[in-house]
This record gives C-alpha cells, structure tokens and sequence, in this order.
C-alpha cells in the first residue's frame, strides 16, 4: 500500500475517531485530537513521511499497527487494553530510536 493510500484509510480512520468523541472532521480538529500542530498533519497528507518521534506516539497513544504505519500491511488500527503495551510495537520504536 503506498504512502498516499494510507493517508486516505488514516483520514477515515481520524473521521471516525473525531466521530466517535461527538466532533466533526476537519484537519484542525484531527492535528487537536492527535497532539500535533495543524501544519504537521497536513504535511503527512500531502506525503511527507512522519518521523519516527511521530510514527512512535501513533502507535503508542493512538493504536495505529506499526507494520501498518512503516509498511502499509495488515490492519491498521490495533486493539488492546489500556495500559498494556504490545510487545511488537516496543520493539519496533525500540529500534527506530
């Protein structure tokens, strides 16, 4: 899956997030909910690769699937229970560090 690919399953992904906590999509609101600046996360859908600072707090805080975020495989979104962090996603940050 290409970078642009995942930019437009993220978007959905964001839009149902935003949703889901009684907000409407837009870019301002989705930059807000991930604890980014507006400018950011326009940049990563206009193709600009995140950082692995960033790539790091999406799958930490956000639950997005590291081989997702870095490949583009698999599911994107990753469940688990608060608090309880997925060995293959230490790992992974692990490493981009």
């Amino acid at each position: 899956m290409s970078w642009s690919e995942q930019t437009e399953q993220f978007q959905r992904i964001m839009t149902q997030k935003l949703s889901e906590s009684g907000k409407k999509y837009t870019q301002a609101a989705a930059a807000e909910f991930l604890g980014i600046p507006v400018h950011l996360y326009r940049a990563w859908l206009k193709g600009q690769w995140p950082v692995s600072e960033d790539l790091e707090m999406l799958a930490r805080v956000h639950e997005f699937r590291p081989d997702w975020l870095l490949l583009g495989v698999g599911e994107p979104l990753q469940q688990r229970k608060k608090g309880a962090a997925d060995p293959e996603c230490v790992e992974i940050c692990d490493t981009l560090r």
